[in-house]
């Protein structure tokens, strides 16, 4: 008897273990599906709160060769921004804002890139042709010149007489970058890029005399083997005003990268991925609730059919056969593929990706002389 009370006693306790891990399965599973009770239903919050939807960006993919290796990647970085839902709404306390953050970054050794093409020192003047852009977008006629541009911008954000002609100019440039980078409660303003840690401890202790202005995680394109077919890996860059319209429909904000050329283009739907996006409760300039709302989705790795080392090699061989062979001709792309064996693309005197890109402001289009060669894979393999 004392055995069947004992074996009973087992069983019940196991039943028991049994059901409870059931039950929390089950609501493991509801919580993970239909959300817990706050996520279920709206959480209701206390007056004065105001909330707003931002974007979460999504990592960009990276590009490799037929073998896995890495030629192009992503950098962290951390960057400063503004954010519009602790920017002082008043027009004179907000000039003070911007014009001390101006000022605090220069003193860091960085300098606040503004988009107005107006020079900044008087007399005023346009630095592009066509300005029909900043015209528009501040309500003027065509006829406008840079001094009018500059008085409208003092005039409609009421930039106090008691700052210098200078602070002025910095106030009226900031202003309008506002205006020109669709500055919003989902759209923060770019500030600096890559800042240093000690820069980025330092004014986050100035937060509260500078509204607004935080410290994100971001990140840039690192291009790890710039000799390995630079032309067709191509670029990005930032999204520019005439891009914007069409984009914005897309998911895009101002301060996202967009492929501009070669493959970074070709392939920019699956290398870019997809954004998430979060609901950020503030009241009291305090944020009081964060909630993912769509997480963000990193975008897909592209893996090209090219050997890397393969590449280089004949690239080598190619550069020393038309030194030697062909020294008057200056030859570059040539495509090669074998049967069912990875391409090369074949370019003698190699354009460094890295060094076209720090110079690209010096010329737009390189004219180059075309010469195609073609080789058999499997006799120069080595």
């Amino acid at each position: 008897m004392k055995g069947f009370a004992e074996n009973l006693k087992s069983i019940i306790i196991i039943l028991l273990v049994v059901s409870l891990s059931l039950l929390s399965s089950l609501r493991l599973m509801k919580i993970q599906v239909m959300g817990d009770a706050t996520i279920e239903t709206p959480l209701q919050y206390e007056p004065g709160t105001l909330t707003y939807k931002k974007g979460i960006k999504a990592t960009r993919g990276e590009i490799i060769d037929f073998n896995g290796n890495t030629i192009v990647t992503n950098d962290a970085r951390t960057d400063i921004v503004l954010q519009m839902a602790f920017f002082p709404t008043d027009f004179a306390e907000g000039n003070k804002v911007l014009l001390g953050i101006y000022k605090a970054l220069d003193e860091h050794g960085y300098k606040f890139e503004e988009s107005i093409p107006v020079s900044f020192e008087k007399p005023y003047y346009f630095k592009k042709s066509d300005v029909s852009e900043l015209i528009s977008d501040l309500n003027l006629n065509i006829y406008a010149t840079a001094d009018n541009c500059i008085d409208k911008l003092i005039s409609d954000y009421e930039i106090s007489d008691e700052y210098t002609a200078e602070e002025k100019r910095i106030i009226a440039g900031m202003r309008y970058q506002m205006i020109d980078k669709d500055f919003s409660y989902s759209n923060d303003l770019l500030l600096a890029k890559n800042v240093d840690q000690k820069t980025v401890v330092e004014l986050k202790e100035l937060s509260n005399l500078y509204r607004g202005i935080e410290a994100v995680d971001a990140s840039e394109r690192m291009i790890v083997r710039g000799d390995i077919l630079p032309h067709e890996i191509g670029t990005v860059g930032p999204i520019y005003a005439e891009e914007y319209d069409e984009l914005k429909s897309k998911g895009y904000s101002y301060n996202d990268t967009l492929g501009k050329s070669g493959i970074e283009s070709a392939m920019e739907t699956p290398l870019r991925g997809l954004n998430g996006e979060a609901q950020i409760a503030v009241k009291d300039g305090v944020v009081r609730d964060v909630k993912t709302i769509a997480e963000a989705t990193s975008g897909e790795t592209v893996k090209l059919t090219v050997d890397g080392a393969f590449q280089l090699k004949l690239q080598d061989i190619l550069d020393n056969f038309l030194t030697y062979t062909f020294p008057a001709i200056n030859p570059m792309p040539s495509l090669l593929k074998g049967n069912a064996e990875p391409y090369v693309y074949l370019t003698q005197k190699q354009v460094q990706l890295r060094a076209w890109l720090q110079h690209r402001h010096i010329t737009s289009r390189i004219t180059l002389k075309i010469m195609n060669i073609f080789y058999r894979q499997k006799i120069l393999r080595l």
